[in-house]
């Protein structure tokens, strides 16, 4: 049935209907006759095939005042269903399933929110696929890690690349995953290929796995942010992942000292990490640092007992601040530096 159908049909029980008003007013007009035989009490034959009559015909009015009504609610989801694929068409190229016309009402209802189960569950997958697809990627890229460090020494620039643009690209992605349980996904294990990666006689290599090292180690801080005052005290894992970026700092200050690697600290954007790391941990988020770098002994009898690891965390300040002395001893770097600002964060320092 369409819409034309139903306007038709509509037309059809309007019709039905008036005459069924019509005959009603002739019968009222004979049953008043009736009441005023019954009145005189004048017997009246007809009597009985009368009251007959009109509630036949009483019966017709109803059938025809519902059938009218259905007429209405069929036009109505009609119109509906319009709507809806016109919108679904609108977004996202979606068609959706054209439920069928029974001649009850109540189908309609049952086909669209079968519909919207449909489409519920069809997101539902949508996200099940996007979790075992980033589960997946990781899964390649820790097998990836294994293959590449067989030959970690001579691995081509362009592998080493692709592994790293990678490992970028799924620790911007894990944000987005967050919702999503991701458990057996771990970027500690991401520093760790990188670390042994780093093992490589091309330069250029060693500087973009420091960079992709460091981009790993700050989203990590940027993860405990989120944890209590008490919870960072009692996390044990940053002090190890801290040792991790305190290696990779010291790696890029030993090549600092030849100036023949000055040009790749601007190329490889090394100087833009560790500025992020000196903004990051030294200045907006030092307390954190101080949180995620202590221990605390608990005592059985007495207070606790906090030791900090100030050894390690100015160690690494140093490393920086030489590898940045180090690496700008020409005009050209420390006119980058100064357009970096560079001299603001180390004078907040």
């Amino acid at each position: 049935m369409n819409l034309t159908d139903c306007e038709i049909g509509k037309t059809s029980f309007k019709n039905n209907q008036n005459d069924a008003m019509k005959q009603q007013k002739e019968f009222m007009d004979t049953m008043q006759k009736a009441k005023l035989n019954y009145d005189l009490n004048i017997e009246d034959p007809e009597e009985d095939e009368m009251e007959k009559l009109f509630l036949e015909n009483m019966d017709h009015e109803l059938e025809a005042n519902a059938e009218y009504e259905q007429t209405d609610q069929y036009t109505s989801a009609l119109t509906k269903l319009e709507e809806i694929k016109q919108t679904h068409n609108q977004d996202n190229n979606y068609i959706p399933c054209k439920p069928s016309i029974n001649e009850e009402f109540g189908q309609l209802e049952d086909d669209l929110e079968e519909q919207i189960m449909n489409d519920s569950h069809q997101l539902m997958e949508e996200e099940k696929l996007g979790e075992s697809d980033f589960k997946s990627k990781y899964n390649k890229l820790i097998q990836d890690f294994s293959n590449a460090i067989q030959n970690r020494k001579n691995l081509p620039l362009i592998d080493v690349s692709e592994i790293t643009d990678r490992v970028w690209e799924m620790i911007d992605d894990w944000r987005n995953f967050e919702s999503v349980k991701t458990e057996g996904c771990y970027k500690e294990t991401l520093i760790k290929g990188i670390l042994v990666l780093i093992d490589n006689k091309n330069t250029k290599a060693v500087f973009r796995l420091c960079k992709c090292c460091i981009h790993i180690i700050n989203s990590i801080f940027n993860d405990k942010l989120r944890l209590s005052e008490e919870e960072r005290f009692e996390d044990t894992e940053f002090i190890k992942i801290f040792g991790s970026l305190k290696s990779t700092v010291q790696i890029l200050f030993k090549y600092s000292k030849d100036d023949k690697n000055d040009d790749l600290y601007e190329s490889e954007k090394v100087y833009d990490s560790l500025l992020n790391v000196l903004l990051n941990y030294y200045i907006e988020g030092r307390l954190m640092l101080d949180q995620l770098t202590t221990k605390i002994l608990k005592k059985s009898s007495g207070p606790n007992v906090e030791i900090k690891n100030t050894s390690a965390t100015f160690d690494m300040l140093i490393y920086i601040v030489g590898l940045l002395k180090n690496s700008s001893m020409n005009k050209a770097n420390q006119n980058i530096l100064h357009n970096k600002n560079a001299i603001q964060v180390l004078s907040k320092l």
